[in-house]
C-alpha cells in the first residue's frame, strides 16, 4: 500500500509543471505561501510546456502525451500537524465542487483524490490530499486529463 501511495505522489510530481489557470484552491495555497514552515511549489505553465516540448528518448511517449494536456500544478507540504491541515482543506474541497474519486485510510494516515470534470470525459482539476499526525501534502494538477491517461501513467510508474 505504501508503494502505491508513493507511486501516486510521484505520478503527480511528474505531472507537476505549471499553474496559469485559476484553481479552486488558490486561496488556500495563498494563505500559506509565505509561511516558512511550509514547503510550497508552484510550477508555471511555461515550464510545463518546456518539459513537454523536450525531444528526448528518456520521456515515455504516453507520459509526454499526458504532459501536453497539463496546464499547471501546485504542491503544499508541512512536516507537522498533518491531520489539522488535512481537515481544514477537506472542508474547502467539499465546498468547491470537487468530487471524491478515491480514498485510502491506513495506520492513521488519510489520502484522498478529488477531481473536477470539465463537463465531458475529462477532468480539469485533480487534487491529492494526504494527512497524518506528522505530515501534510496537498497537490493540485490542472489541465485536460482523462481517467485513462491517469491510469496509464500510474501503470507506467508501477512497472
Amino acid at each position: 500500500m505504501k508503494n502505491f501511495v508513493l507511486n501516486l505522489i510521484f505520478m503527480f510530481a511528474v505531472l507537476s509543471p505549471a499553474i496559469s489557470q485559476t484553481g479552486s484552491l488558490d486561496t488556500y495555497f495563498s494563505k500559506y505561501q509565505d509561511d516558512e514552515t511550509f514547503t510550497v511549489v508552484n510550477i508555471s505553465s511555461s515550464m510545463f510546456a518546456a518539459i513537454a516540448g523536450l525531444e528526448s528518448d528518456s520521456i515515455d511517449p504516453e507520459a509526454k502525451a499526458i504532459l501536453d494536456n497539463i496546464t499547471g500544478m501546485k504542491i503544499l507540504t508541512k512536516q507537522s500537524n498533518g491531520e489539522t491541515y488535512f481537515n481544514e482543506v477537506l472542508n474547502l474541497i467539499k465546498s468547491k465542487g470537487l468530487e471524491e474519486m478515491m480514498s485510502i485510510k491506513e495506520k492513521g494516515a488519510n489520502m484522498r483524490i478529488y477531481g473536477k470534470s470539465d463537463g465531458s470525459k475529462y477532468l480539469k482539476e485533480v487534487v491529492l490530499l494526504r494527512g497524518d499526525k506528522d505530515n501534510f501534502v496537498l497537490m493540485q494538477v490542472q489541465g485536460k486529463l482523462s481517467i485513462e491517461q491517469l491510469s496509464q501513467l500510474s501503470r507506467t510508474l508501477n512497472n
